[in-house]
């Protein structure tokens, strides 16, 4: 009896097992992805933009080219362009078929003008403040005008029969030719914003008024003579320089300019002035720690003098400038890892 319980409970059990296989159960599971991108965009530019010797006393004579510098001033230039006002219901358009001088004030442009320059812009162009069509833009107020300094072309003119030479006239215009504005946006001159209402004052930003500091900056300024340097990205020549009495001297400029995407960091700055005589002095500056952003220049001026208690005689005698730059530190890159 023993021996066939046995038998039986084991074909029991294995009937039970087989009903297991026969159903099933799907197992539970979650897939899991990560995605991303990568680029590099980026450059490294530090270069030499400018190198000269800017200023030198009696009893110095350069080997290089002298060359007269006209000193500039800053100011903000408008361009003139031509509005066709032709058929607009505005008793200030007649006649029919008529332009425009218009400020284009929504493109200004800073640039360095010198003397000569601002000389040409002699004619006057008065915009009333309140007239939309003068300007591409509405300046704030009801009255007063915005009266800019301007130059023309005078081959473009004729389409405006209003321009004179010393004043642009906004109470007498009319068109020599009816083109139903084909000439509308062309560019027929420069202006720069002089003063409002008779009075020098701020236009809240609309338009800005440079003309009046331009040339008092300008008028009593003098030109410079310099003596550019030979120079490529990465070297300058200054060429030799003679001094002929004791005390005469020399200054020297260098301009570095960081054309690149990170900080240019000036990492060694060497005056290589040993092999120099006791005869000269060289004064140079404190670069240590200079860094360059992005865009930015910086100009380092050193001065030569020639000091001595008798006879000056010395031949041709080398010096020298090094500089380096490098890129911001960049901290080591981690290892990969799995922790849990």
């Amino acid at each position: 009896m023993k021996k066939r319980t046995k038998l039986l409970s084991a074909v029991t059990a294995g009937t039970m097992a087989l009903g297991v296989m026969c159903f099933g159960f799907a197992q539970w599971s979650t897939e899991i992805s990560a995605n991303g991108t990568v680029s590099a965009n980026g450059k490294w530019d530090v270069k030499i933009t400018d190198a000269a010797i800017t200023k030198i006393s009696n009893g110095v004579t350069p080997s290089l080219e002298a060359v007269t510098v006209e000193p500039t001033a800053q100011v903000v230039e408008y361009n003139v362009i031509l509005k066709y006002v032709g058929g607009v219901n505005d008793p200030n358009s007649k006649p029919n078929g008529a332009y425009m001088y218009v400020i284009d004030d929504k493109n200004p442009q800073t640039v360095n003008i010198t003397k000569d320059e601002l000389a040409e812009f002699t004619a006057q162009l008065m915009i009333p403040r309140d007239k939309r069509y003068y300007t591409t833009a509405v300046i704030p107020g009801d009255s007063g005008l915005t009266n800019f300094k301007v130059d023309v072309d005078e081959s473009k003119s004729s389409l405006i029969n209003y321009y004179r030479p010393n004043v642009l006239d906004t109470t007498t215009y009319s068109l020599h030719l009816n083109d139903d504005g084909a000439n509308e946006g062309v560019v027929v001159g420069k202006a720069i914003g002089w003063l409002i209402g008779g009075f020098y004052q701020d236009l809240d930003g609309s338009v800005q008024l440079t003309y009046k500091a331009a040339k008092a900056a300008l008028e009593n300024a003098e030109s410079s003579i310099t003596y550019p340097a030979q120079f490529t990205d990465t070297t300058a020549d200054y060429g030799n320089v003679n001094f002929s009495v004791d005390d005469a001297w020399a200054e020297y400029s260098l301009t570095i300019t960081n054309n690149g995407t990170v900080n240019a960091n000036l990492s060694n700055c060497k005056f290589n002035v040993t092999e120099l005589s006791d005869e000269f002095v060289v004064d140079t500056p404190n670069l240590n720690n200079k860094v360059l952003a992005p865009g930015e220049s910086c100009t380092a001026t050193f001065v030569v003098k020639v000091k001595s208690e008798g006879e000056l005689s010395a031949d041709a005698q080398p010096f020298s400038v090094e500089l380096t730059y490098v890129q911001d530190t960049v901290a080591e890159a981690p290892s990969a890892s799995v922790s849990k």
